[in-house]
């Protein structure tokens, strides 16, 4: 079950990672708004890069939630309702500590980073497909 939990974490925190950065490039184009005068490519890996960087210590966390969830929660949707609150708490979390670092000038962007990967975290929680109970006579 171990494998499975780590697997099921990897999957949500690199569905974020990749998936997130897409997003603030296209809301970016939509609204006109370039931050940077890098190709869009070159902007795409900044983020991605940078998006993993930042969010190691949060896939962590994630990862012992979910060992901690599948092993103590035996109802599937609720498992789902759980890890999604707990995902969505995680990046608050993780976007408030770097933006009260980061300052004001870039605090706008963080949001516009934040929207979009809290969506990806909690649409993965909800696609991939979580692992099995830990006990059997659970259910």
């Amino acid at each position: 079950m171990q494998k499975s939990v780590i697997q099921y974490s990897l999957k949500v925190w690199l569905s974020a990672v990749l998936i997130t950065p897409l997003l603030y490039i296209m809301f970016t184009l939509i609204d006109g708004i370039r931050d940077s005068d890098l190709p869009i490519p070159a902007v795409y890996v900044v983020l991605t890069i940078a998006e993993a960087l930042f969010s190691l210590l949060t896939a962590l966390f994630f990862y012992a939630a979910t060992g901690l969830v599948v092993t103590n929660v035996t109802n599937n949707m609720m498992r789902k309702i759980i890890l999604s609150v707990i995902g969505l708490v995680l990046t608050a979390v993780t976007f408030f500590a770097f933006s009260s670092v980061i300052g004001p000038p870039l605090a706008t962007s963080t949001l516009a980073l934040f929207v979009p990967n809290a969506v990806c975290v909690v649409a993965a929680c909800w696609y991939f497909k979580l692992p099995a109970t830990a006990n059997p006579l659970k259910h």
